[in-house]
């Protein structure tokens, strides 16, 4: 009796694009003309997979092209040994649903650092579309940025104190400095708008500081929260080289009160980012 092969254990992954209409269910089983593509990332043991039943099979070598880059630069901004797999799935609708819930059923223990879906119109080209772009050049290099950091014991382990800030911003600031060096006009050959995410409105630095991933917050307060991260890491990053002020971070075995030390490390102080447009001090 031959017995039956071992299951192999599964992730689901789910993205989401929720609103008030509902959500069309998506998942790549529904593909009946789906194509794989499998390119070498710049790490060890790394690899792209680009699964799409798009088409134009061979635009997937572009798309592979910029995600290297990504992972390139994000290595090399960070200092942090940043590895992993990258899948990517690519479909395309006659009409892209204005709400949807993705889900794909992707192997446990693989290395698996980011799955990721994107949509785009029928016969729309992979370089030119904007949704593709914005995974490029927003998406991807802020959650490779993540993953880089989750490298680092104090923010793996979430004992990092007030550390969503300094997390998201540096995530922030690794994306717009990525697309500044290879993104438009920079012969990649997408076309990327940038957003408006780093204009800042007023919050307060209780509101930045008290940030975290359990609290639920309006939607013009988190995009308020990306900006003055982004600006308190680029102030920050201007005075203490990113890789350096990373590499302390690695070694920091005591993370209570962590970030005060990174302002003081800068030569910066909470006042001084107080004064930064578009902050507030607390009502007392």
């Amino acid at each position: 009796m031959i017995a039956a092969p071992a299951a192999v254990a599964q992730d689901t992954f789910v993205q989401e694009m929720s609103g008030p209409g509902e959500a069309t269910a998506l998942s790549p089983e529904q593909w009946t003309n789906a194509r794989t593509q499998h390119y070498e990332l710049p790490a060890p043991d790394s690899r792209l997979t680009i699964t799409t039943n798009t088409a134009a099979v061979e635009e997937c070598a572009a798309v592979a092209n910029v995600v290297v880059q990504s992972m390139a630069f994000v290595r090399n901004a960070t200092g942090l040994d940043l590895r992993g797999d990258i899948q990517l799935y690519v479909m395309e609708f006659e009409q892209v649903p204005e709400f949807y819930r993705f889900e794909a059923q992707v192997p446990s223990g693989r290395g698996i650092i980011e799955v990721r879906f994107v949509a785009l119109e029928r016969g729309e080209s992979m370089v030119g579309s904007p949704a593709m772009s914005r995974f490029l050049f927003e998406t991807l290099p802020h959650e490779l940025g993540h993953d880089a950091l989750s490298r680092i014991p104090c923010i793996r382990k979430g004992t990092l104190e007030s550390a969503r800030w300094f997390e998201e911003g540096v995530s922030e600031v690794l994306a717009h400095r990525f697309t500044a060096q290879f993104g438009p006009n920079r012969g990649s050959g997408f076309k990327h708008t940038s957003s408006s995410r780093h204009e800042v409105g007023v919050v307060t630095v209780d509101d930045l500081y008290n940030w975290d991933h359990e609290k639920r917050l309006p939607a013009s307060v988190e995009v308020d929260l990306y900006a003055h991260s982004f600006r308190a890491v680029d102030q920050i990053t201007s005075m203490v080289p990113l890789p350096s002020l990373l590499r302390e971070l690695a070694l920091e075995k005591d993370c209570v009160r962590l970030t005060e030390r990174i302002l003081r490390r800068a030569g910066l102080s909470f006042a001084q980012l107080i004064d930064e447009p578009g902050l507030e001090s607390p009502a007392r």
